[in-house]
């Protein structure tokens, strides 16, 4: 089978969540397949697993640019299209949806036989309507809407998700959790492990948070751990550092390591060599790889109930879940004064992650599921 992966932003080098599943969604799909991004730079490469990377330059100067070269990217997209001829093409992400509605509909117009995919990283309007204004929440709803309803095939990453979108769009979804390529974060050494530690300065107790910064839920998370939760821990603790990864902080303290967005090779090990690592999520939808990420670490993870929204966790078992600052910082120093505590907890994770979040048995029950209901 000939598939077509279209990607509206930058997903290789993967620097965020969104970008680091359409990445590997990409390179675990079967077959022939080509992942098509747009980029600020431009070329043709190939990559692990024989995927085949076509990045279309966009400008990023400003939004507007930003949104003029989108549009003009739609010819170079559909040349590819038909010199292709793939019989699936799975449209990534939910940010992106009033641009892919109008690229579907571009598509179906020279009616090609290939069964369009939109892949919904999460319910892009819950998300608009908590934090923009009504405006863009409702261009959004109907974009999303129109997508969602016409779409030969749409997923949902979580029951919620699922639950929301049938809800507001009367759709039903295949589902398609968020995975882990988990050889990455095993094939680690310690040696490497050492090496980040000593490049990052990442010495005593290190703290993790990791997400695009500029993502307002991410933002919230950073306030949420810098102004209400690490003043009580620093109190307690003095050795204790937050190492926030993912963009430049505004907010400066002489408890935080900050070293921006760190290459994609680096991120296992990154995590690897933090102590504890945390997603106090507060809004959006969709599942939180980044915990996903952590667990494959074998880490032992704090996060909200919001923030493990959608992922098979039991509290107190394979994740610790708090909600209030006071509660946050108290969990954080009782892992850290428990170490075999918060080994068990890491250890269960990593077992979750395993049986139930590989990309490889994820794809191969998505293409299961696409295979299915094409037959209907």
């Amino acid at each position: 089978m000939k598939i077509l992966i279209i990607s509206l932003f930058k997903s290789y080098p993967p620097e965020y969540g969104g970008a680091m599943v359409a990445y590997d969604l990409a390179r675990y799909l079967p077959g022939e397949k080509t992942l098509i991004q747009l980029a600020p730079n431009i070329g043709r490469i190939t990559l692990e697993n024989n995927l085949e990377l076509i990045s279309i330059r966009t400008n990023q100067d400003s939004r507007l640019k930003k949104a003029v070269t989108l549009f003009l990217s739609f010819k170079k997209i559909m040349t590819h299209v038909k010199k292709s001829d793939p019989q699936l093409i799975i449209f990534e992400g939910a940010s992106w949806s009033l641009y892919y509605w109008l690229l579907y509909k571009k598509l179906k117009r020279t009616k090609r036989n290939a069964r369009i995919v939109y892949h919904a990283h999460n319910i892009e309007y819950l998300l608009r309507k908590e934090k923009n204004s009504w405006i863009v929440s409702a261009l959004t709803r109907w974009a999303e809407g129109k997508l969602v309803r016409n779409a030969d095939h749409v997923t949902s990453v979580s029951q919620e998700d699922a639950d929301s979108m049938k809800d507001l769009y009367g759709r039903s979804s295949i589902p398609l959790p968020n995975g882990v390529d988990i050889h990455r974060f095993e094939s680690i050494s310690d040696s490497r492990v050492k090496d980040l530690r000593q490049k990052y300065g990442l010495h005593g107790k290190i703290i993790l948070f990791m997400g695009l910064v500029v993502y307002r839920p991410n933002e919230e998370a950073l306030e949420f751990l810098i102004d209400d939760v690490f003043p009580a821990v620093i109190q307690k603790d003095p050795e204790v550092r937050l190492a926030a990864i993912g963009g430049d902080l505004n907010k400066k303290r002489e408890w935080i390591i900050n070293p921006g967005i760190i290459p994609f090779e680096e991120i296992p090990g990154f995590i690897r060599a933090c102590d504890i690592c945390v997603a106090p999520v507060f809004s959006g939808s969709g599942t939180r790889l980044k915990i996903l990420e952590y667990m494959a670490a074998e880490k032992p993870v704090i996060a909200t109930t919001k923030g493990a929204e959608g992922i098979l966790v039991t509290d107190s078992r394979d994740i610790v879940l708090a909600d209030s600052s006071e509660s946050f910082a108290e969990k954080i120093l009782w892992l850290l004064e428990n170490p075999q505590e918060a080994k068990n907890i890491a250890q269960n994770g990593k077992s979750l992650v395993r049986k139930s979040y590989g990309w490889e048995q994820i794809v191969k029950r998505f293409m299961s599921l696409i295979k299915a209901a094409d037959n209907e």
